[in-house]
């Protein structure tokens, strides 16, 4: 028994295109050869064999993480039946169900993948109304900065401003302070001076000193 491993492309091939057939797509190949009855052991749904395996630009696409090119590996090969072959009615009702069973899962899987995509999508207009969301309140924020500099810039000018007018109006106090009672004693001052000039006339020891002078 000959066989060859590759990976094919989706298409018919017999026994004798297999031995001349070259995949294009990167895969598993290997030479054919003949089976060593002593390395197959058979039951009702799988075959397993040692096989000398050959990857094409070591590309692991068998799944065998330790499988190297030149090297015997260990594999299993599932029996599979042409259903095209088949005659009898039990064997097509068999295979149909197994088909249909196999409809469901892909149809289950399919399911589940939409509901995740649908999870995801939901996500990630989420994470854009959050970074929008996080847009807005920075740009927020620095409004509130500039405006709070402003402020706090306006303030100083004001506390400067309110302070010199302290200073201006005390030495204004002060001077106005000093002018009304500069203004009061010359004010006194004169009152004396005239009262004194009133009262001469009328004092009899000044007529006597004035009378007496020839």
């Amino acid at each position: 028994m000959t066989a060859k491993l590759a990976l094919f492309e989706a298409s018919h091939f017999t026994s004798q295109s297999l031995k001349t057939f070259q995949s294009n797509n990167k895969g598993l190949v290997n030479e054919t050869f003949d089976w060593n009855k002593e390395d197959v052991s058979n039951n009702e749904d799988e075959t397993q064999v040692k096989v000398l395996m050959a990857l094409s630009n070591d590309e692991l696409f068998i799944g065998k993480n330790h499988a190297r090119n030149g090297e015997l590996i260990n594999i299993t090969m599932k029996k599979v039946n042409i259903l095209l072959s088949m005659d009898e009615d039990l064997d097509w009702h068999t295979y149909l169900k197994y088909i249909n069973i196999d409809l469901k899962y892909v149809e289950e899987q399919s399911f589940n993948l939409l509901s995740k995509y649908t999870k995801i999508i939901f996500e990630l207009n989420k994470c854009r109304d959050d970074i929008l969301s996080f847009k807005q309140a920075k740009f927020e924020a620095i409004t509130f900065q500039i405006q709070n500099t402003k402020l706090t810039n306006l303030n100083h000018a004001l506390q400067d401003q309110l302070n010199k007018e302290r200073k201006t109006g005390l030495r204004d106090s002060i001077m106005i302070a000093n002018f009304q009672t500069l203004t009061l004693k010359e004010s006194s001052q004169a009152f004396n001076e005239c009262l004194q000039i009133t009262k001469a006339p009328n004092d009899p020891e000044s007529s006597k000193v004035s009378g007496s002078k020839p």
